[in-house]
C-alpha cells in the first residue's frame, strides 16, 4: 500500500498525488519551522474543511507521516508480513527488510525529514513546553524547502 500523499501508476510506480501531497508539504514545512503539533494539526484540518474532504487530521497521525521515509522518496520493505490465518504482523525482525533510497519522488528533502524527526526527538513540537536556550538554537535554524514545485 502506498502512503498518503503518493498512487501507483499502471506500471505500479510510485506517482505524487498532488492535493494530499501538499498537505504533507504543509505539516513537513511547519514542523521545520519548529511549529507544535496542535499549530499544524489546526492547519491541516482548515485545509480539509475548507476542500470538505471529511479528512480529521490527530497528533499521532502527524507522528505517522512525519517517521514515514517514503516521504524522502525511500521505502523500507516488508515491515508488515502476513502468517497464515491471522492478521497482518508488524515486522519485528521475523523476516528479513531492504531499505532502498531514491525509490520514488521525495516530497520532502531529506535534510528536512531528518531535522523533522529529531524534533521529535527531543519533543520540540509539544505546545508548552518550556525550552531551554540550546533547544531554542535548534528551533531557530530552521532548513529551506523547496519542494513546493514537486506537488
Amino acid at each position: 500500500m502506498t502512503p498518503y500523499g503518493y498512487r501507483k501508476d499502471a506500471g505500479k510506480n510510485w506517482i505524487i498525488e498532488p492535493k494530499e501531497a501538499r498537505r504533507v508539504v504543509l505539516a513537513f514545512g511547519m514542523a521545520n519551522r519548529g511549529e507544535c503539533y496542535p499549530a499544524i494539526r489546526n492547519a491541516l484540518n482548515a485545509l480539509e474543511a475548507e476542500e470538505n474532504t471529511g479528512k480529521i487530521w490527530k497528533q499521532t497521525t502527524l507522528g505517522f507521516v512525519f517517521r514515514n521515509e517514503a516521504y524522502c522518496g525511500d521505502i523500507l520493505t516488508n515491515k508488515y508480513y502476513s502468517v497464515a490465518g491471522q492478521r497482518m504482523k508488524k515486522n519485528t525482525g521475523e523476516k528479513q527488510q531492504f531499505y532502498i533510497e531514491e525509490h520514488h519522488p521525495a516530497l520532502v528533502p531529506r535534510a528536512v525529514f531528518e531535522r523533522v524527526n529529531e524534533l521529535m526527538e527531543r519533543k520540540l513540537l509539544w505546545k508548552n513546553r518550556k525550552k531551554t536556550d540550546e533547544e531554542m538554537r535548534i528551533l531557530a535554524a530552521a532548513l529551506p524547502m523547496d519542494m513546493e514545485e514537486n506537488v
